[in-house]
């Protein structure tokens, strides 16, 4: 076998290797954060706006001041939805969904969770539990208790975070806020 042959074939398997390595993190991840336990359903960037929107109680299509900051070609939408937490706390979660050619392209996602602190590690415990693809590894592996996470997965070209904060509308109240784009 020529050397130039023993290149191209090296070229030919480590491309088909690096694809299918790719496509099986696309397959197990997308580019989420699991939080169906606690929202009743799944958001995934390349969702489809109309299964993504009936899944909302309320929403709006952005418009008015807000539009300048928001790309000609992407449509914005709020929404609400209203939910219980593991611990019997009724709360609202609040969307601001971007899509693009009626395709998700980015979300951002807050809800309260009451005035106890430590309900965010309860709640990331919960979701470890129901989290059979792990796909909020890059929560889980963190041996510390942060206050925030992120993942900037590379592969994918996405970018996750989960976090939780001093509510600005609540006073005392903790709120999560979860990021994909």
């Amino acid at each position: 076998m020529k050397k130039s042959n023993k290149y191209i074939y090296c070229l030919i398997f480590l491309t088909h290797f690096f694809y299918t390595y790719s496509q099986e993190k696309k397959e197990v991840f997308g580019c989420s954060i699991y939080l169906s336990p606690i929202i009743n359903f799944d958001l995934v960037i390349g969702d489809k706006k109309d299964s993504v929107l009936t899944q909302l109680d309320v929403y709006n299509i952005v418009s008015g001041k807000r539009l300048k900051y928001i790309p000609e070609n992407v449509k914005a939408y709020t929404g609400n939805k209203s939910i219980v937490l593991p611990n019997g706390y009724k709360t609202q979660v609040r969307f601001n969904l971007h899509f693009k050619k009626g395709v998700l392209v980015k979300y951002n996602l807050t809800f309260n969770i009451g005035d106890n602190y430590k309900y965010f590690w309860e709640l990331i415990d919960y979701l470890k539990i129901n989290d059979k693809k792990n796909i909020n590894s890059f929560i889980y592996s963190v041996k510390d208790n942060l206050p925030s996470y992120t993942d900037l997965f590379k592969d994918n070209n996405c970018k996750r975070f989960f976090s939780v904060v001093r509510s600005s509308d609540d006073e005392g109240v903790f709120e999560i806020s979860c990021k994909v784009n």
